[in-house]
């Protein structure tokens, strides 16, 4: 009769610690989807905005064996690079008169292998320049051949 009754006490104290620690877990994950949704949110609000300016630059790489650099100011031209290998081009961006978040979008076809450093910022009228650096990168599963995109930057006006 004693032992059943220590076998069921310690099956209450488990069975207790379980639901405590689901418990916390449960609070912990919805916690993590919370600050996730509000940081997505933030992030992607200013798309369904509309921009006071759009401009676009076409950008175009190479992927073969041999390297090669572009020196044309017309478009962005990442030049010819080996598979797996990276490349960074830069642009400038020059400021509004008043404050403008910007923000810089790849087309599909590009957006997996190109990114904006910086990217979705704020430029203020006293700068002189933004500097904008495209890197080429995660090229390791392309074939040779050309491939091309275009870079669309957002200005957006920045609430006060």
């Amino acid at each position: 009769m004693e032992n059943q009754k220590i076998r069921k006490n310690n099956k209450n104290k488990i069975s207790s610690r379980t639901k405590g620690l689901t418990s916390i877990v449960l609070i912990v994950l919805i916690f993590v989807i919370v600050l996730l949704g509000i940081s997505s949110f933030v992030y992607n609000k200013n798309l369904s905005e509309k921009p006071i300016s759009v401009s676009e630059i076409n950008v175009s790489f190479m992927i073969g064996d041999k390297l090669g650099l572009v020196t044309d100011t017309d478009m962005l031209k990442m030049g010819r690079v080996n598979r797996g290998s990276s490349a960074t081009r830069k642009f400038y961006l020059y400021p509004e008169k008043e404050p403008v978040q910007v923000y810089i979008k790849f087309s599909d076809e590009i957006e997996e292998y190109v990114f904006a450093d910086p990217n979705n910022f704020i430029m203020e009228p006293d700068v002189d320049n933004v500097t904008v650096r495209v890197t080429l990168t995660n090229t390791h599963n392309l074939s040779d051949g050309n491939y091309s995109g275009v870079a669309t930057i957002y200005y957006f006006s920045v609430d006060k």
